[in-house]
C-alpha cells in the first residue's frame, strides 16, 4: 500500500537549513541542512510516525487536502508531496 503526505520545508532565516513538518501528522518533526536530504529525512519521520501509530493500534491520518501557513516569519517555504510504502494490512481498518 502507498500514501503520500504534503511535507513543508522552511528554511531557517538564522542557522540555515530546513525545518520539515508533516501537517497530516501531529508531532512528525525534522530537519537537515539541504532540500535534497530534507526529502529523505522526511520520509524517515514518516516511516517511523506510521510505525509508531501502528504499534500503539492507532490508524494515522490521510494527507491533508489545505494547508495552511504563517508565511510572515519564513524567508523561503517550500511543500514536497513524499510517498511510502507500507506492507499490506498494516494499518488497521478504522
Amino acid at each position: 500500500m502507498k500514501r503520500r503526505y504534503t511535507v513543508v520545508l522552511e528554511l531557517d532565516p538564522e542557522g540555515g537549513g530546513y525545518t520539515v513538518t508533516v501537517p497530516a501528522l501531529s508531532g512528525c518533526v525534522t530537519e537537515a541542512d539541504t532540500i535534497e536530504d530534507s526529502l529523505k529525512m522526511a520520509r524517515e519521520a514518516i516511516e517511523g510516525h506510521v510505525e509508531s501509530l501502528v504499534a500503539l493500534g492507532r490508524s494515522p491520518s490521510d494527507d491533508v487536502s489545505d494547508v495552511s501557513l504563517d508565511v510572515s516569519r519564513a524567508d523561503e517555504i517550500l511543500i514536497y508531496k513524499v510517498g511510502i510504502e507500507l506492507e499490506p494490512g498494516v494499518i488497521p481498518a478504522s
